[in-house]
Formats: C-alpha cells, structure tokens, sequence
C-alpha cells in the first residue's frame, strides 16, 4: 500500500489529496455523499419493489446525509471565502458545526419512529442476498473509515473536520442498524426473539445518534461563547 501511495505522489494531481488531510478529507466527503447517494437509490427501489416504509425511510436518511455532506463543504467554501481573519474563519466553523448538531437530532428522531414501524411490522421485507452483501460491504467500509477518521481527528482541534467525522460515524451506526434488518429477514425468520434484538440495536443506535448529535450543540455553544468572550475581554 505504501508502495501506491509513493508512486501517486510523483503526480501533481494525487500529491495534495495524498499529503494534506484536509484535502483528502474533503475528497472523501464528496465520495461519502455520492455512497449516500447510491445506497439512497438502492434502498429507494427495494422500498418501492416491496412497498416498504422502513426501506423507504433508511432511503430518505442517506439521502439526507448526503445532502448534510454536501452542505457542510459548501458552507466551508462560504465560510472561508467571507471570512476576513483567522478569528472569522474559526467562527464560521464553529457555526457549522452547530448547526450540523441541530441537524442530527431530529434526523435521529426520525429513524427513531421509523424504527418502531419497522420492529411493529408484520411483513417485514425479504431483500435477497444480493442487497444483503451490498449492505454488508457497505457497512464494513464505513465502520472503518469512522474508525480511521476517529483517530485522526481526535488529535485536531479543526470543527470542520470534527463535523465531518461525527457525520461519518453516524452514517456508520446506521447502517449496522440497516444491515441488521436486512440480513435477519433474508437468512432467517423475524420472530419476537429477533424483533426484541432489532428493537434494542434500534434504541441502542438512535440514542447514541442524538448523543452526538446533541454534543455537537452543547460544544457547539460553548466554544462560541468561549470565543465571544475572549473578544470582549481584548477589548476591555
């Protein structure tokens, strides 16, 4: 692997992404909306084909995700081309981060109520093994890319990029929660032992969603008055 790495960096277009993990991580985020995207599309059609309300919802939530993904670079670029100083620019992060947080609360609240349907359903949907292996690939690549951006910015102090991550994480626990029901109904039978199991991943999932979600506000808010603070004191 580090073989490839050294040979795309003796190219002009691969050296920024590959040495600056801003960079890369904004490639990844355009990447990550596009994922959403498909697996949006993916579940759109199973939700359509067996008339779903959960499939439908799991499709509505990526395709949110991919739009928060989208937002959140754009009001990067918005951010950074108004801001005058460093100290502006920290603000209009810290911003963005916050109302990222806002975002995710109700976001999980929703999947929250779609969860209920989906437990209290008699029909469960069948997807067939094909969708079933698309979710597992799909959920494997994002638990480890959450852990890989975990670590990696848990050493920076960049809200930008904590944004970023948080999002990924979140889009990470919910697909665990989308492969769950979709490999139990497939390989298995959806009785009261299975939807007791789903129903505590589902509380499980959707608490730590609003968790984040919520921290993100509380941080949010603090390091804003943090910020506010400091200037009235310079002034003083």
């Amino acid at each position: 692997m580090e073989k490839i790495t050294d040979r795309l960096k003796k190219y002009a277009l691969f050296r920024p992404v590959l040495e600056n993990y801003g960079i890369r991580t904004i490639t990844v985020t355009v990447g990550g909306a596009i994922l959403n995207l498909l697996f949006a599309f993916c579940n759109g059609i199973v939700a359509w084909q067996y008339s779903s309300i959960w499939y439908g919802s799991i499709a509505g939530y990526y395709l949110m995700l991919a739009v928060q993904r989208l937002f959140i670079l754009f009001s990067y670029y918005i951010v950074k081309k108004k801001s005058k100083d460093a100290f502006a620019l920290a603000k209009g992060k810290q911003a963005v981060y916050l109302a990222n947080g806002a975002v995710i609360v109700p976001l999980a609240i929703a999947l929250a109520v779609a969860s209920v349907q989906m437990v209290l359903s008699d029909r469960p949907a069948k997807t067939g093994d094909i969708m079933a292996i698309t979710c597992a690939a799909y959920t494997f690549y994002k638990i480890g890319m959450a852990i890989r951006h975990f670590i990696k910015v848990r050493r920076m102090k960049d809200p930008f990029l904590q944004t970023i991550r948080n999002i990924g994480i979140v889009d990470a626990l919910v697909s665990v929660l989308v492969l769950e029901t979709t490999l139990i109904p497939t390989f298995g039978q959806m009785d009261q032992d299975m939807r007791l199991i789903v129903a505590i991943s589902a509380f499980v999932i959707v608490s730590f969603t609003i968790g984040i979600g919520s921290y993100m506000i509380i941080e949010g808010t603090k390091r804003r008055t943090k910020m506010n603070r400091n200037v009235e004191e310079e002034h003083e």
